[in-house]
């Protein structure tokens, strides 16, 4: 049985658990992993931008010019070193466990937010991969925006416009993602779930009490 969070945090971080094929190449694996360090930073960056920027707002600090050129257009565009740079090493993504078999799956710690935009995107992409009438559509058009619904107000406070926001998603956000979409679609991996990594961490080491 696993232990889920549905939005928690433990002290170790939080941990998602992304499940799937374990017989696969060494290319492949590689290439996954990458790509998946590219979506949790880019992810970790907009939440940044994002919490900046309602400091500034809170704190009543205007910054006397446009937002976006104060926040992130002076290192645009995001590439993945760009934004692996901004991460601090303490909130680096880490791989925890690993289980190769099919169905296997990898366990990764990190911040909550960053994983769970990437369980949010690859369980919908998987539920929508079901139904071929929605295979056609953006696959990161249903980021679920009403939840930035107050930050894209804030933003647009401190002087960003829609295209700015639309640009900081689209570049940063969603670019990264669509990078995870050959690996699912191969099916080195399938969908996620958020873990509680202090109890997976027991039972890996006492697999006989769970």
């Amino acid at each position: 049985m696993v232990s889920t969070l549905t939005a928690t945090e433990t002290s170790q971080g939080s941990a998602l658990r992304i499940f799937g094929d374990g017989d696969a190449y060494v290319g492949d694996v590689s290439g996954f992993l990458r790509d998946l360090e590219y979506a949790y930073n880019s992810a970790y960056v907009f939440d940044s931008i994002l919490e900046e920027a309602e400091e500034f707002y809170r704190t009543g600090n205007n910054p006397g010019l446009p937002i976006r050129n104060l926040l992130w257009m002076a290192w645009w565009p995001p590439t993945p070193e760009k934004v692996a740079a901004m991460v601090p090493e303490a909130d680096r993504l880490r791989l925890i466990g690993v289980e190769l078999h099919s169905p296997g799956f990898w366990d990764f710690l990190g911040k909550l937010n960053p994983l769970e935009k990437i369980r949010l995107y690859l369980n919908d992409r998987h539920e929508r991969q079901k139904d071929r009438q929605y295979r056609s559509r953006i696959e990161a058009e249903k980021l679920e925006l009403e939840n930035f619904k107050d930050k894209i107000d804030v933003l647009k406070q401190l002087g960003a416009t829609d295209k700015d926001f639309a640009l900081l998603k689209d570049q940063l956000l969603a670019k990264s993602l669509r990078q995870l979409n050959p690996h699912q679609d191969q099916g080195l991996i399938l969908e996620g779930e958020i873990v509680d990594p202090n109890i997976e961490k027991k039972r890996s080491l006492n697999p006989d009490e769970y």
